[in-house]
């Protein structure tokens, strides 16, 4: 047993000592002589259209990493659905292990990134399709869930729904964290004001578990809980976006929400709310309601059959 175990470590550290010098003095010295390979090889995965700008070696340590700039990706109107002026990728050694290349940290810088809804209600991310509870292409949910770490800084998120008759809605100076160990998963996403839809910042926060050996971008193999919190919204924009039974004329809330979910469904939800300069109209025969302030919490529960159960404190 003993002699297993030695040869099973020597020969470890062999393959990983040949992989490091092999990184370190052939392949990242010339790793953008393999960018139009990259590029077609990550464009057929995607199923959308990459372009880099330059990869560079990067190495941190004992890290190998690459540096890239201007990278685009277009969407199937051809139209760019995500800019990176620069980002940093360092590679995970785990790589060795599982056979498959996956990064230990992925920083990136001022990304520009299109989230899209066509009139069908499938929806895009960065010009690639994604998957949704009832189904969908799951590549690019996968790949961001087996990374150990990503991270955005300054990011510009624009929203286009087809749906809606609506301009572009674009917020600026967004973080995201994105953390992936084994099966858990925790998210983090904050946004300043932009002034028209966000009239204060906004907080979202999630942390989730995949069940094991089921696919990892499935977000039905997904159980976990997620927050969000707003500063003051402005209803009459929100109303441009969502379908509301009701006719919003002008008013701003605040949020703040707590839900759990399991296997992709929303198992109970919980909040409070203040709302101020509220005027609304429940039904086009009904007279305009106009309410100066309204605050409440509320909690639902939802049970395996799909009903609900409201229940509205402190109001």
């Amino acid at each position: 047993m003993f002699k297993v175990t030695l040869a099973v470590g020597i020969g470890t550290y062999f393959v990983a000592s040949g992989a490091f010098l092999g990184l370190r003095y052939v392949l990242l010295p010339r790793i953008d002589e393999f960018r139009p390979r990259i590029e077609r090889a990550v464009s057929d995965k995607l199923h959308a259209q990459l372009s880099i700008g330059k990869l560079s070696p990067h190495w941190s340590g004992m890290q190998p990493g690459v540096e890239l700039t201007n990278l685009t990706i277009r969407g199937h109107d051809g139209r760019i659905a995500l800019s990176v002026p620069h980002a940093t990728a360092a590679l995970s050694w785990m790589s060795l292990l599982r056979l498959s290349p996956a990064l230990s940290s992925l920083i990136v810088d001022q990304p520009d990134l299109v989230v899209a809804r066509a009139a069908d209600g499938s929806l895009s991310v960065a010009g690639v399709d994604v998957a949704t509870t009832h189904g969908g292409n799951a590549t690019f949910s996968t790949w961001l869930l087996k990374q150990e770490a990503i991270v955005l800084r300054g990011g510009t998120l624009r929203w286009r729904d087809a749906q809606h008759d609506a301009p572009e809605l674009a917020l600026s100076g967004i973080r995201l964290a994105v953390l992936n160990s084994g099966r858990v998963h925790k998210a983090a996403l904050q946004a300043p004001a932009n002034g028209t839809l966000l009239l204060g910042p906004l907080d979202f926060r999630a942390r989730f578990t995949h069940k094991a050996l089921a696919p990892v971008g499935k977000p039905s193999n997904w159980t976990g809980d997620a927050y969000l919190s707003t500063g003051p919204v402005d209803l009459q924009t929100l109303a441009r976006y969502l379908d509301m039974p009701l006719t919003i004329h002008a008013g701003r809330i605040d949020n703040a929400i707590w839900a759990t979910f399991r296997d992709g469904r929303l198992r109970s939800a919980g909040g409070d709310l203040q709302g101020a300069d509220v005027a609304l109209r429940v039904r086009p025969t009904q007279p305009r309601l106009d309410v100066p302030t309204v605050g409440f919490g509320w909690d639902m529960a939802m049970d395996t059959g799909h009903d609900y159960t409201l229940h509205l404190t402190h109001f």
